[in-house]
This record gives structure tokens, sequence and C-alpha cells, in this order.
């Protein structure tokens, strides 16, 4: 199990919104002692701060299913190496027919279909 892997495709959004938040911040903090700064960023920087609670809130989502796969408790793991795998994602429609729903394996990166 490649963990490096694994915490790159599970925590890139989390990591985002966290890279997003510090950005927000480090302007608002730099254009503080401006006139027309000040009062453009001030409003973005409380909300910088809600931004970081959510990426954290989903990072903590994301660990939290890690420990549960690997506790065997959560959602099974991926048919071709085992690993953990994401959200359920509905099945695209191709040709007419409706494929099966699947999770991507963060492992792997392939799709297990799931009932």
């Amino acid at each position: 199990m490649n963990w490096t892997v694994v915490m790159l495709r599970g925590a890139r959004l989390p990591a985002m919104g966290l890279a997003v938040a510090l950005v927000i911040m480090w302007a608002a903090w730099n254009l503080r002692d401006t006139p027309h700064g000040a009062a453009f960023v001030e409003p973005f920087r409380w909300g910088s701060f809600v931004l970081l609670a959510l990426a954290s809130m989903a990072y903590g989502h994301f660990v939290y299913r890690l420990i549960r796969w690997e506790r065997t408790q959560g959602d099974q793991g991926c048919d071709r190496c085992g690993g953990p795998t994401g959200h359920r994602q509905d099945g695209r429609v191709m040709y007419g027919r409706q494929l099966p729903d699947f999770r991507r394996c963060y492992n792997c990166g392939k799709a297990s279909p799931q009932s």
C-alpha cells in the first residue's frame, strides 16, 4: 500500500481549501495598512476562517474514513488492490445504458463497482 499516493488522492480537496485560506489570510495581513486594501480584504478575511474550518473538517472526515477502512468497519476496499475507496459516485450513461455506481480507489486509481 502506497500511503503517499493515498494521502495525495484523498486529501487534495482539503489541501486546496487550506492553501486558498492561507493566501487570503496573507493578503489581508499585508493589505491591512493601506486604506483601500483594508476595506476590500476585510470581508474576505472572515471567509478565510470559515474556509479553514471547512478544510479541517473535510480532512478530519477523510482520516475518519481511513481509520474505519483500516478496522474493516467502513466501506469495502478495492477489488484489485484492496486499498481504501472514496465516496460512491453515480454510474454514467453510455450508449443509452446505465453503468453501475462505483467507488474510485485511493491507492491504484481504478473504479470498483459497488452495489
